[in-house]
């Protein structure tokens, strides 16, 4: 499943959105309570795409993944209220309010409201912490954006990381 959900991801970052996308919801299809391709699937449709297809991969990979029930709820709230960015807002404010939040998971959680330079304190701080989910601002939403890859901050963590970006 995880070689498969991959894959997807892959085709996806490659640059063929609906293959990707299109072998994302197969994995989903074959395994649908696994939070990982339900989460790739988020990244990419909270990235601006769809408002009904990020809120239903969100929901998936939020309840598969472990979140508290308030922060379902907080996050299904959220979307009702004030649709994608109601529903990203409500997720990072979740983010915020954990015990031990992710600071990669923030930063990323900035990014999708455009809040660029909140999201790279966190992207820092996440850095601090080797948290290792950080390893994918080369390659993930919202990191692709022209507004991170042209901000001398990013580029600076990027190069502090020994990553290169052309």
């Amino acid at each position: 499943m995880v070689i498969h959900a991959n894959e997807g991801f892959i085709v996806y970052l490659s640059g063929n959105r609906d293959k990707g996308i299109k072998l994302l919801k197969s994995v989903v299809q074959l395994y649908p309570n696994s939070y990982l391709p339900n989460w790739m699937l988020s990244l990419i449709y909270r990235n601006g795409d769809s408002d009904k297809e990020a809120y239903k991969y969100t929901m998936k990979y939020i309840r598969f993944g472990g979140f508290p029930a308030d922060f379902i709820e907080s996050v299904e709230k959220g979307f009702r209220a004030s649709g994608l960015e109601g529903m990203n807002r409500a997720f990072l404010e979740s983010l915020i309010s954990l015990d031990d939040p992710n600071p990669s998971l923030i930063a990323q959680s900035y990014g999708f409201l455009g809040e660029n330079e909140k999201a790279i304190d966190w992207l820092e701080e996440s850095y601090d912490q080797k948290d290792v989910w950080i390893t994918g601002i080369l390659i993930e939403p919202p990191y692709t954006d022209p507004l991170f890859r042209s901000n001398p901050r990013f580029l600076a963590l990027l190069e502090k990381m020994n990553f290169k970006y052309e």
